[in-house]
């Protein structure tokens, strides 16, 4: 008895990469802030020293240790917003590297540039980059 190849479909080599892709898309979504200006949130003051450059719709603490402060969104141009930040102006990414895992729990959208925990007491998991990148 002689067996016969298995022939798979092009569709169905493909499905896995779809898949992929949009999981990949989700991860991006959930780092990414969405600001208008006029927004309040929070931040970290001590941004661009610190480094994690840390925004969050709740009172939180940076990785640096600082306390957020309430912050007003004064412009946003693509993957950068402009901030007034204990009445300075200040450059933030709205897309982080690290992202809450909370979700829907408690609604902080905290993201950040580099490792720390969120209000809710969470590490900030870090985000796979996509595929486009």
């Amino acid at each position: 008895m002689r067996l016969r190849p298995i022939r798979l479909s092009p569709f169905l080599l493909a499905i896995p990469l779809i898949l992929l892709i949009l999981s990949q898309a989700a991860s991006r979504a959930e780092s990414r802030m969405e600001l208008r200006a006029g927004d309040e949130v929070y931040a970290c003051s001590s941004v661009p020293e610190c480094g994690f450059g840390t925004l969050s719709r709740v009172s939180n603490v940076c990785g640096c240790g600082r306390n957020l402060v309430k912050a007003r969104v004064v412009e946003v141009e693509g993957e950068k917003a402009t901030l007034v930040v204990d009445g300075r102006a200040k450059a933030f990414r709205t897309v982080g590297r690290y992202a809450c895992d909370c979700r829907e729990n408690c609604g902080c959208g905290t993201i950040s540039q580099r490792p720390g925990k969120c209000a809710c007491g969470r590490i900030l998991l870090p985000l796979r980059k996509t595929l486009m990148e």
